[in-house]
């Protein structure tokens, strides 16, 4: 619903909206520094020049070559060159180039991964053919040496045998080998492709979706979201790189109405969905970040300009995602946390640094190439609201969303652990606003491999004297969602979690009502008689900073605690050192020597800490723990004599590695404040202490609030937290003690919002209606403090029994306001409106302003 999507006609956002500014050269910088952090990792023998892997990316963990890393290591340097930046690393390039033309020329390529090369390799030959005879590294020689490489045929070279998204990176390729003159048969094979089952019949795998034409990737199930937007990037990079084969209108058009649907699935911060094969990965990110800019070229040659702005404004969104991740050693993470590479935290068997290091710069170089001509950002659909987008059964998710308040619903939990992860999990998956940051969400569900643990927001039931998670078992109940009223400021439906057929259980109903606060979900039992819950997944800890968590015996709250502009350091060598601890030496350590802590015991000291006037700050250190990657080590924070505080330190994997923890403590006024660190069993090698300075400007961080809004309501947190994608959840289950409707508001704050006491105790409710200090919902309209509107011939906005807005018939209508007087209308259909005592005649779709 509405039953056109993915056309989709909303303007008006329910909050105040601006675009991205982030200029192009930031998204550079940060490239530029992942680029070089990768630069250590190319093999290079002087002394035998003749070493094939000479030119290979090595990945530091792995210790091996994996996939297409060398080329893309290449592509990336010739991005960053064109724009201006690197041109030290041009012969590390010259010897990527060395190293991967080989690779396709002697036999198949690296790891049979051959698909993924030439599209990279071609692009880099661009750009670097200029400096042919003019740069020491670029001989004429050594370049007709890389060309005649590039002439290899594929069927030596590719794997051939998969024949899914890996074919998209091959017709990419292929056209631009074709046309660079490389090879003659690109078209032919490439409209093979597209049409013959035979050769993987990509057209069959988005049009087999009769709506949307999301991508069938046919690896793990339910399908994947990552590789539709990879796929979709691939083919129309190839079309706006001038593709004329028969098939090029057709792939258009159908990539275009897909990337219209995929609108649909960003968070409403403009995250690609959560969940799905490589879901969690960042690459996710970029992809679809290339993706969106292509199209928005595209869209802005037809003169789409509403629908190019949108395209424009979610691939700048996803870039801001895509840049949280980046680690301080330059590197992006390679999931969507901030744990040390060493742990892999919720790989695939695939993933790697330097194959998705490579591919997720590879993916951010190609947004900006894309970016030829300036398009004016327009608010996306998922900053807007409006709509449920259920997807096609072999997707088992809905995605539904009023005023850029996102909730997504996986239906179906997977079960066979594809690429050692399973990927899609059972229950409300992700809760996300416009504006505010995602990661609180949950960002994604999460369950083990084995099933051993896992977490979600859904039911959960006690059975033979045991809690049981509905995500845990996937083999035993599904879920369903049925739509009852959707407006861009109100949206309503119910989520049934039941045994499948054949299987036993409780059954269970989840009534959502979301607005552009927040989301209410009543979750009910409707059969069975099992003593059940709720569980709600409270972010803790993203692998670098353990969150502010507070949970009362009403609600759980869980924010990033405050940053500063600025941060202090103060080397551990100078701190007081006891109880066995010694200084040592490491490499990469920043001072003049790091701190060893002995099998059990020691400590570190610091004294005069400066807390300016006082306050809540972070507080962390730099570190190295060699230990066994997928373990960690836990010290004890002491600040001002007052309680210790656990400090979680995962492996780096390696001596050589080094890491960041950091958690919330507040300080004294002036400089008296003391930090002392203890270990009870073999503690790390501590480099320094920092902290955010609070004399420096700080923000107020984003909250996710869950809120118990029934008195009987009870907070259980005995069970063990559980690592995600994200990081780590700790799962609060909430009952009923009288066995009712579980209530809960989920409540994503930001700066300025009344806080979650606040809105709990004015929370008022009546059947499906309910008001608070956030505003009110009755029957199919909503009023809060910066918009209004639903379905209806007329809106009451402060409650004084006269009408502030009304219609000469029945509308969809959205009013947003400022300080309770209204700025800008737009209704869904052509009628008068009376605003003021002034009437005026509206166009659908049309806004109109009064300011």
């Amino acid at each position: 619903m509405p039953a056109d999507l993915p056309d989709f006609h909303w303007h008006l956002t329910a909050r105040p909206w601006q675009p991205v500014t982030t200029p192009d050269s930031e998204w550079l910088s940060s490239m530029e520094k992942a680029v070089r952090a990768m630069a250590p990792m190319q093999q290079w023998d002087p002394a035998d020049p003749a070493n094939v892997m000479n030119g290979a990316i090595i990945d530091p963990i792995d210790k091996k070559e994996i996939q297409y890393a060398t080329p893309l290591f290449a592509f990336n340097i010739a991005v960053l060159y064109q724009k201006g930046h690197v041109i030290d690393l041009l012969p590390q390039a010259a010897r990527a180039l060395d190293r991967c033309t080989l690779d396709i020329s002697d036999g198949p390529a690296n790891d049979w991964h051959g698909e993924f090369f030439c599209a990279a390799m071609v692009k880099a030959l661009r750009i670097f053919s200029p400096l042919e005879g003019k740069f020491p590294d670029f001989t004429p020689e050594r370049m007709k040496k890389w060309r005649e490489r590039m002439s290899s045929d594929r069927t030596h070279f590719m794997n051939m045998k998969v024949k899914q998204n890996w074919r998209t990176f091959a017709m990419k390729g292929e056209w631009l080998r074709q046309q660079d003159g490389y090879i003659t048969d690109g078209v032919k094979w490439n409209e093979a492709n597209w049409t013959e089952k035979s050769e993987g019949g990509q057209r069959d795998r988005f049009r087999r979706d009769p709506h949307f034409f999301l991508y069938h990737d046919e690896t793990a199930n339910p399908e994947t979201f990552a590789y539709n937007g990879a796929t979709t990037a691939n083919l129309l990079d190839m079309l706006e790189n001038g593709y004329d084969g028969a098939s090029a209108a057709d792939m258009r058009e159908t990539i275009r109405r897909n990337l219209q649907a995929s609108l649909l699935m960003m968070s409403g911060s403009g995250e690609a969905p959560g969940g799905g094969r490589t879901g969690e990965h960042i690459w996710d990110d970029t992809v679809y970040a290339n993706a969106f800019e292509l199209i928005a070229q595209a869209s802005k040659r037809e003169g789409k300009e509403q629908l190019a702005g949108q395209f424009r404004h979610a691939s700048q969104l996803l870039l801001e995602s895509h840049s949280r991740f980046q680690q301080e050693s330059g590197l992006f993470s390679i999931t969507k946390n901030a744990f040390p590479p060493a742990m892999k935290n919720r790989y695939a068997t695939w993933s790697g640094i330097a194959n998705y290091e490579g591919f997720t710069l590879t993916c951010l170089g190609e947004t900006l190439l894309a970016r030829k001509s300036d398009i004016p950002q327009q608010p996306t659909p998922s900053e807007i609201g409006g709509y449920v987008a259920t997807l096609d059964p072999t997707f088992a998710n809905t995605f539904l969303n009023a005023g850029g308040m996102q909730a997504q619903l996986c239906t179906r939990g997977e079960t066979d652990a594809y690429g050692g992860v399973q990927w899609h999990v059972l229950g409300i998956t992700r809760f996300s606003r416009t504006g505010w940051d995602g990661r609180l969400g949950p960002g994604a569900g999460h369950v083990n491999p084995d099933f051993s643990d896992g977490v979600s927001f859904a039911p959960c039931f006690l059975e033979d004297g045991k809690w049981k998670r509905v995500c845990l078992e996937p083999k035993r109940f599904e879920g369903r969602f049925e739509p009852e009223f959707v407006h861009p400021l109100l949206t309503r439906g119910t989520f049934t979690i039941a045994p499948v057929s054949g299987q036993s259980g409780p059954s269970f109903a989840m009534r959502l009502t979301l607005t552009p606060d927040g989301a209410r979900v009543e979750t009910a039992r409707t059969s069975g008689t099992n003593e059940f819950g709720v569980t709600w997944p409270l972010f803790e800890f993203d692998g670098k900073t353990m969150l502010d968590t507070r949970i009362t015996d009403k609600s759980a709250t869980t924010s990033y605690p405050p940053a500063s502009t600025m941060f202090a350091t103060t080397q551990a060598e100078q701190a007081a050192i006891s109880g066995g601890a010694v200084v040592t030496d490491r490499p990469g350590l920043y001072g003049t020597g790091a701190v060893k802590f002995p099998a059990s015991g020691g400590s570190l000291e610091w004294k005069g800490i400066d807390g300016a006037k006082g306050g809540q700050t972070r507080l962390g250190f730099r570190y190295s723990l060699g230990i066994d990657p997928k373990t960690s080590r836990h010290g004890k924070l002491t600040v001002n004599g007052g309680s210790p505080r656990d400090v979680l330190f995962p492996s780096t994997g390696g001596r050589e590695f080094w890491h960041q923890v950091e958690l919330p403590v507040t300080l004294a006024p002036g400089t008296a404040n003391t930090a002392k660190l203890e270990f009870t069993d073999e503690g790390a090698v501590i480099d320094e202490l920092r902290f955010h300075l609070i004399s420096a400007p700080m923000t107020e961080p984003d909250q996710q609030n869950f809120i118990a809004l029934d008195d009987d309501h009870h907070l259980d947190t005995s069970e063990p937290s559980v690592r995600g994608g994200y990081g780590d959840f700790k799962p609060v289950r909430v009952t009923s003690l009288a066995g009712k409707v579980v209530d809960t508001f989920v409540y994503p704050r930001s700066a300025g919002d009344p806080d979650a006491e606040s809105v709990r105790a004015s929370f008022k409710r009546d059947g499906k209606d309910f008001t608070s200090v956030l505003g009110r919902v009755k029957g199919t309209l909503y009023v809060g403090r910066t918009s209004a509107g639903g379905v209806g011939n007329a809106i009451d906005l402060d409650g004084d029994g006269t009408d502030d807005a009304s219609f000469s018939e029945s509308c969809g209508f959205i009013l947003q306001l400022k300080d309770g007087k209204i700025l800008r209308l737009e209704a869904d259909r052509a009628v008068k409106a009376r605003i003021a005592g002034k009437e005026v005649a509206l166009t659908a779709y049309t806004p109109v302003s009064f300011e």
